[in-house]
């Protein structure tokens, strides 16, 4: 773990939290132990992609929460899109705050140019900046998302050919007004397999 800055004018370490390290235990323990020495409170700002996981990741932060507090210290979990987690963190922040995120992460701050993630805090914002290495891999976590969509997207794939070739058959089976109504109510089902599939791929 890599740390700099001084800490020890600050009253509350402000965390921030990517939404694919929501939930990280490791990062959790090392942080209570930046905090504990000096009794911190600690803020957790977790920022998503989609606005529809806001209220999932709250719940999926509360074992990563418990494991900062231990019993001990005051944890709190605060929740933003990934587009306004500058704006939030401005809105949040006090005296006296200290900065934390990651070395690893960057920001696009010109086209075809990134700068880390730390450096553009301090830019923007008068108040000390630490950084943590070994908690956040983007190849992996990036590999990990592409997989996941490829599953997805061969599910949805698999689900559209099995209801074609089913309507396939009905309509060399039946004739006249039948097969209009099978027509519908196989839509409606695959309309239906289509918000499962989606619902358990991405829940």
């Amino acid at each position: 773990m890599d740390i700099v800055a001084n800490q020890k004018s600050s009253n509350r370490l402000v965390v921030l939290v990517s939404e694919c390290m929501a939930n990280n235990t490791d990062l959790a323990r090392a942080i209570y132990w930046m905090a504990e020495p000096n009794n911190f409170s600690v803020l957790y700002l977790v920022y998503v992609d989609n606005s529809n996981n806001l209220l999932k990741l709250s719940r999926t932060m509360a074992t990563m929460k418990a494991v900062t507090s231990s019993n001990k210290l005051s944890v709190e979990v605060r929740t933003t899109k990934t587009g306004q987690w500058l704006d939030t963190l401005n809105k949040i922040i006090r005296p006296n705050d200290v900065i934390i995120c990651q070395k690893e992460q960057t920001v696009i701050n010109s086209p075809f140019k990134t700068i880390p993630l730390s450096e553009f805090i301090s830019a923007q914002i008068d108040l000390p900046v630490q950084t943590m290495a070994g908690y956040y891999h983007p190849i992996q976590m990036l590999t990990k998302k592409w997989f996941h969509e490829l599953f997805a997207l061969l599910g949805f794939l698999l689900i559209m050919a099995l209801f074609t070739w089913f309507q396939v058959q009905l309509d060399q089976a039946l004739d006249g007004f039948l097969v209009n109504i099978y027509f519908v109510i196989t839509l409606l089902l695959e309309i239906g397999a289509f918000w499962a599939w989606y619902k358990f791929a991405f829940r």
